[in-house]
């Protein structure tokens, strides 16, 4: 969940109105769910998205929150640990896990009267930066994950060593 606030706001003006015209303009598959909601689906370079945008006009503030899509048949232990580590390092918000059994990216931006004139930017940079937080979740999942079968591993001898050589890029000639 990610909050901007924006001041210069009247009573009454909305700015997912502004935001749902930008959708539209540019052939994105959106729902304005409620006037103070609005939803759309994104790629990242991992994965795919839902976002949900909120306006908060007693507060003049916006969330955002991006679900992540496919990962729901991945095993239990395996999400919390990934969230887990992902949460230790996050720089932009957290993660966690919704009531449905989705991972959820959830961030914080507050913003200062004179960064008003930019708020598309800051919202496509909170909008960039969730994605890339999502992406980089999404890139420990098949780590995690790895049931691959081979000869290397067949005695299920994991430790680093093994583990090295099995994602190292060969180069040259054998």
């Amino acid at each position: 969940m990610s909050v901007v606030k924006f001041s210069h706001y009247h009573k009454g003006e909305n700015p997912l109105d502004e935001i749902e015209d930008m959708l539209e303009a540019s052939d994105y598959s959106y729902v304005r769910l409620t006037p103070r909601r609005l939803s759309f689906q994104c790629e990242g370079g991992e994965g795919a998205y839902d976002c949900f945008l909120e306006w908060h006009g007693d507060y003049n503030a916006f969330r955002i929150s991006l679900i992540l899509k496919d990962i729901r048949n991945i095993e239990d232990t395996i999400l919390e640990a990934a969230v887990e580590a992902a949460n230790e390092s996050a720089w932009h918000g957290f993660f966690m896990r919704d009531g449905a059994g989705h991972i959820v990216f959830k961030s914080l931006q507050a913003v200062n009267d004179d960064q008003i004139q930019n708020r598309f930017a800051i919202i496509e940079g909170m909008i960039d930066k969730a994605i890339e937080e999502g992406d980089r979740l999404y890139k420990s999942l098949p780590v995690r994950s790895l049931t691959v079968q081979s000869d290397m591993l067949s005695d299920d001898n994991w430790d680093i060593e093994n583990m090295m050589l099995a994602f190292t890029d060969v180069e040259g000639n054998a």
